[in-house]
């Protein structure tokens, strides 16, 4: 097959008579097959449920939601690929048996992986794509999150995007979305360091490479942020350059839906497949708060990334064992005025000592808190003396929520999977007003077919693509 810009589809493809076969074949052949010499060894990782809702968890003994098993298939071997995928997908034989729904991960995983194992960052190979998890409010999706946006608002942020996906699969409640990477640009962010080294403060050290792929796939997820912030919609920003996260193969059975994931949009041009060199020239730079905060973290902490940690009782619980305090005042405009001290642009003179900043307990779980005594600062974040001692979860609810607790809660659960989007939208400088439509419920979609929601319309040819 050649390839159809952008301004073609789907007109210029038979989409809707392309068997699943065919579909899942497309989508295996696009993102994965041009990148096969770099990936000696490789496994696709085919993810489903280990048994039924309802039934027991297979070690635990808990009745809920069944965890993930994993089929690890030589990633060269398309027939076994489809093979695994079909008889995962296929109704359980009996009751409590596993399958039912299949995924697969988006990065291919290394050799040795048990069947229990999903694969972390040290499992899995660069990234050979980009994508994207796009949910929707649409007559029938059975959605646990609020605030999703409408397929109308999916369309316009599709189109808006300043690379075009190469791959748009719609899985009856939404889009994923895939950008294909050409031979030779697969992207490696690094990856986390284990939960042991973060929480003794040991930093992950990127090579310069790592850090340049991080910082691409940081603009492409930034700019998905500041769209989403626009609308005041939710996205699954966690998704976009987690390698270790599994999404819907095309062609292959929902069982959430009962349905088949179809191919809505397809580009196959190998000169259309995306170089670093493109994406850097296509992205939008990071928001000079983001970059800021990274500057300022790095000379604190170093290249630290963030433990995420179960078993808090309270979302702000979370927050503040897992983000600085400090990171959440340079988010806010704040600036260090000597060795502890915080000026605010807001509070009164230039680099007046606003507040003071401590820490307590050792390297494996110290605590920053902020005293405020300035009184116009105080005043506008509702304190009505300086004895008090604010963490992440303080300056959040008194700061920016202006102690509207519920509304604190609400972005701290919304964002407890990406703590650095939270704090680009901080960097943003939202009002009170735009937070609380972020996660205030929106009415639900009805009636929409995936016909209606995708017809592509205009021109969105990219200037770096060529023809």
């Amino acid at each position: 097959m050649s390839g159809a810009p952008w301004g073609n589809w789907p007109g210029a493809w038979p989409l809707d008579g392309m068997t699943p076969a065919t579909q899942a074949h497309t989508h295996w052949a696009l993102i994965w097959e041009p990148h096969l010499a770099d990936y000696p060894g490789g496994r696709l990782s085919v993810s489903y449920p280990s048994g039924r809702p309802g039934q027991p968890h297979h070690r635990t003994g808990v009745i809920g939601r069944p965890a993930l098993h994993s089929d690890h298939v030589m990633l060269d071997d398309w027939d076994a690929i489809w093979e695994t995928v079909s008889r995962r997908q296929a109704p359980p034989t009996r009751l409590g048996a596993p399958g039912g729904d299949a995924w697969v991960g988006v990065a291919p995983r290394r050799a040795g992986l048990e069947r229990w194992q999903r694969g972390g960052g040290r499992d899995t190979y660069p990234l050979s794509a980009l994508y994207v998890d796009l949910d929707v409010e649409v007559a029938g999706a059975a959605h646990k999150t609020v605030g999703l946006p409408t397929p109308q608002q999916a369309k316009t942020m599709i189109m808006e995007c300043p690379v075009p996906p190469h791959l748009i699969v719609w899985t009856g409640g939404g889009f994923h979305l895939w950008w294909a990477l050409a031979p030779g640009n697969r992207l490696d962010p690094g990856f986390a360091t284990t939960r042991e080294d973060r929480l003794r403060g040991m930093p992950g050290v990127l090579t310069d490479a790592q850090r340049r792929d991080a910082d691409l796939i940081s603009r492409f997820k930034g700019w998905w942020a500041s769209r989403a912030a626009a609308d005041s919609v939710h996205i699954d920003l966690a998704v976009i350059g987690d390698r270790t996260r599994v999404l819907r193969l095309a062609g292959s059975r929902t069982g959430k839906y009962g349905t088949v994931c179809r191919i809505l949009g397809l580009d196959t041009n190998p000169r259309h497949r995306l170089t670093r060199d493109q994406l850097d020239l296509s992205l939008p730079p990071l928001p000079a708060a983001t970059v800021r905060g990274r500057e300022a973290r790095a000379a604190r902490h170093g290249e630290v990334r963030v433990a995420v940690q179960s078993g808090f009782a309270r979302p702000g619980d979370r927050l503040s064992a897992e983000v600085r305090t400090s990171d959440v005042l340079i988010a806010l405009g704040m600036e260090e005025v000597g060795a502890r001290g915080w000026w605010s642009p807001s509070g009164g003179e230039a680099h007046d000592t606003h507040g003071r900043l401590y820490i307590d307990g050792d390297a494996a779980g110290e605590t920053e808190t902020i005293t405020v005594f300035d009184r116009t600062l105080r005043t506008m974040w509702g304190l009505d003396d300086s004895g008090h001692a604010l963490d992440a979860w303080g300056v959040l609810g008194h700061g920016v929520c202006h102690g509207d607790w519920t509304l604190a809660g609400q972005l701290a659960r919304r964002f407890a999977a990406d703590w650095e989007a939270l704090l680009t939208l901080l960097g943003e400088g939202p009002d009170i007003a735009a937070l609380r439509s972020l996660t205030r419920r929106r009415p639900r979609c009805r009636g929409a077919a995936p016909e209606d929601i995708f017809e592509i319309v205009a021109a969105h040819t990219a200037t770096w693509a060529g023809s």
